[in-house]
């Protein structure tokens, strides 16, 4: 009788030992989530700032340029929200007449470059009653530089147009916290950045792969107006991440069919892969493909998918180009979406709290694209994706869906790859002794 309560009890205390180390090991985990989202919250903050001091630097400027102090400066055009680039011309003192002007020359040059954004700069001269106006210059395709000239009464140009100088950037860092931060902090611009991730996200994941004291290259060329300020196309030319165990390089090569660009590694094959490794940002696995205990019904269960826990409303991006074919919602998957792909992939995006208003049953979306947010319906213990890949309409392992690598280049093409890799080499050794 002694023996058997002994042994009770021992199993007991076991029972309430593991018990206890679970509870602990949620309560790390939730920390270690909660994180991961306030430094995302605060990377989003900083941007806000980031955005709200530079308005409010161009509007102190403005407000500088007084009419008691004769000077002149170069002001930049920047409509308010629903205001015409007309009246936003008229607000910096130049005529109706004038501004009708400009626009028709600068709707010229907007229909050649297809549409691509056009930034306005207008020379003032102020004097003690008066602004004058006699140049106005203009960037279009983010590397051609117009001049206007008031001459007679009426803005003519000058000249053709021309190209802007370029200049190199080479930024290092090492990652302490992580890769975004850190990059930040090395002064790389924030849209460099989001393309280095974007590329690499094919083949890395951000939030498992990358440790401290890991380091990172990312050089960049953009096009620059000495005259007005004006920075144009900032272009990724070459981005690497050292890894501990392995280093992943990407080098932007042009095809000369159809311009068209994508990054390459130093052997010339795509980074790009079919699906991306993580289909939502910030978040952390919490239960992999294979067999497992099912958090709600209690029994060993063969588990399809991977969990990926984000709290609700997180972003759930599309995993590779393809049509959505469902929108629905289901028992055990709760509000469910199926996009199939190219040759024979599709995926599959449960327990989601809501769909992209703008998505229907039949729309195309492209990698990346936000397609839905993260949620808790259907059978579920908590905001997550659940994430699925079918391959011919039988499940795969999604973490092994990138393993194959794709066709590189050849003949031709890989000639001219050769080449441009080549002048990068030679830009990044340039920068490196200098």
């Amino acid at each position: 009788m002694r023996r058997y309560l002994s042994t009770e009890i021992a199993f007991s205390v076991l029972f309430f030992l593991l018990g206890l180390s679970t509870v602990f090991f949620d309560i790390y985990r939730k920390h270690q989530l909660a994180a991961t989202l306030r430094l995302e919250d605060a990377t989003a903050e900083a941007f806000e700032a980031e955005s709200e001091t530079s308005d409010i630097n161009v509007r102190e400027k403005a407000a500088q340029l007084t009419f008691t102090d004769p000077q002149s400066a170069w002001v930049q055009i920047k409509p308010f929200s629903q205001e015409t680039l007309e009246n936003a011309l008229i607000r910096h003192q130049l005529s109706s007449q004038h501004a009708k002007q400009i626009i028709r020359q600068v709707k010229y040059f907007s229909k050649v470059s297809k549409k691509a954004p056009i930034t306005i700069f207008v020379h003032q001269k102020l004097g003690s009653a008066y602004i004058e106006c006699e140049q106005v210059v203009f960037f279009f395709g983010g590397m051609q530089k117009g001049v206007l000239h008031l001459k007679d009464g009426e803005f003519k140009l000058q000249s053709a147009p021309k190209s802007l100088q370029k200049t190199s950037e080479l930024h290092s860092g090492v990652v302490k916290k992580n890769f975004y931060s850190d990059a930040q902090r090395s002064s790389v611009d924030h849209s460099l950045i989001e393309q280095s991730m974007m590329i690499f996200r094919h083949v890395l994941d951000f939030q498992r792969d990358i440790c401290s004291g890991d380091s990172f290259t990312i050089l960049s060329e953009k096009s620059y107006d000495k005259e007005t300020g004006f920075v144009g196309n900032n272009t990724l030319l070459y981005s690497t991440i050292n890894l501990r165990t392995r280093k992943l390089s990407a080098y932007r090569f042009v095809s000369g069919q159809d311009d068209k660009e994508c990054y390459l590694d130093e052997n010339g094959m795509p980074l790009q892969r079919e699906l991306l490794v993580t289909p939502v940002r910030g978040a952390r696995i919490s239960s992999r493909y294979g067999n497992r205990k099912h958090p709600i019904r209690g029994y060993t269960r063969f588990h399809p998918g991977v969990d990926f826990a984000a709290r609700t409303g997180t972003p759930v991006l599309a995993a590779g180009r393809g049509r959505v074919k469902r929108m629905e919602r289901k028992k055990g998957y709760g509000n469910v979406m199926i996009l199939t792909h190219d040759k024979q992939y599709s995926t599959l995006y449960a327990h989601l709290h809501s769909f992209e208003p703008s998505l229907r049953v039949g729309s195309y979306v492209q990698q990346g694209a936000v397609i839905g947010y993260v949620g808790s319906t259907g059978e579920s213990t908590g905001p997550h994706l659940h994430y699925e890949v079918r391959a011919a309409g039988k499940r795969i392992n999604p973490q092994k869906v990138n393993k194959l690598p794709p066709a590189p280049l050849r003949g031709v093409q890989y000639e001219r790859f050769v080449k441009q890799k080549s002048a990068v080499d030679r830009k990044l050794a340039l920068l490196r002794s200098s």
